[in-house]
């Protein structure tokens, strides 16, 4: 496995070259590199999505929206920015004490996007308003 800091650091390139002498000596070779998920991402609000090399963000977040409190999880190797104030931000449990303010939560028309998965039945009210007819 090649790594580099950068995305143009020139792993590729490297590779390339050291599967050449095994291709010298008769063997087959066939790098593998996998592409950037966040490249085949729907697009649901404007912004830019990075895929990071650790795990950015892991466990159990409580949300406040204006329907109510969420409880939810987010697992993900990513990192989300986007032109857009955020409605709110999930807050991770095991912070919560500390006040550390977590990832940010969109809301276009009835759009709202989130990293946070949330639990709908930790609030079925305020999931009913968050859904309308």
């Amino acid at each position: 496995m090649a790594q580099g800091r950068t995305s143009d650091s020139g792993k590729s390139t490297l590779v390339a070259a050291f599967c050449r002498i095994p291709h010298w000596r008769g063997v087959r070779m066939a790098p593998f590199k996998p592409r950037n998920m966040a490249l085949n991402a729907a697009v649901t609000v404007p912004g830019e999505v990075a895929m990071q090399p650790r795990l950015s963000a892991l466990g159990t977040q409580t949300v406040t929206l204006p329907e109510g409190d969420f409880r939810g999880h987010t697992f993900h190797y990513s990192k989300a920015t986007a032109p857009l104030t955020s409605l709110a931000h999930a807050t991770p449990l095991s912070t919560r004490r500390r006040g550390e303010v977590g990832e940010a939560i969109y809301r276009q028309r009835r759009l709202t996007a989130s990293y946070p998965r949330l639990y709908f039945p930790s609030n079925p009210v305020a999931t009913a308003h968050l859904f309308p007819p």
